[in-house]
């Protein structure tokens, strides 16, 4: 018998992060990789004022400011998994960045999901290639509209 896992997902795009469980109907949560200047714990769900100068956290698919990141992946982790309550005992945590990523910026989320989030396993792939994953359907069409390419 196979055991059970809350599966996370995190779609790392060039200029935002889209996050989600496998069970959500669509992504809970659409990031914005800029944030004010020095602020690497700006809410994730507030709006940047329209006059702050900002840096990014990722951009062009590499990860700039992994405080930033660390921030931003944790905050969604304990909205599905507030602090008070148990931490889930079978965690899979899912990153789809895009092709031809770094390894420094591979390194980096493994890094973040053993040693900040407590997962068991991870999956790193480009978004264009679950459609060839064993976790979908036999016949499947996989597309991901990011913010100036698309990934069918």
């Amino acid at each position: 018998m196979s055991e059970s896992f809350s599966t996370l997902i995190y779609d790392i795009g060039s200029y935002s992060i889209k996050a989600g469980m496998s069970t959500d109907k669509s992504p809970r949560f659409e990031i914005s990789s800029a944030f004010p200047i020095g602020e690497v714990d700006f809410p994730i769900d507030e709006e940047i004022p329209k006059s702050t100068k900002v840096e990014f956290c990722i951009q062009n698919g590499e990860i700039l400011n992994k405080e930033r990141l660390i921030f931003i992946l944790a905050s969604v982790f304990t909205e599905y998994f507030p602090e008070e309550e148990d931490e889930p005992s079978n965690l899979r945590i899912i990153f789809s960045n895009i092709p031809y990523t770094s390894k420094k910026t591979i390194r980096i989320l493994a890094e973040i999901a053993f040693e900040i989030l407590p997962a068991d396993e991870i999956l790193i792939k480009p978004p264009a290639l679950f459609s060839l994953s064993l976790y979908t359907q036999l016949t499947s069409i996989c597309v991901d509209i990011g913010h100036d390419v698309a990934h069918i």
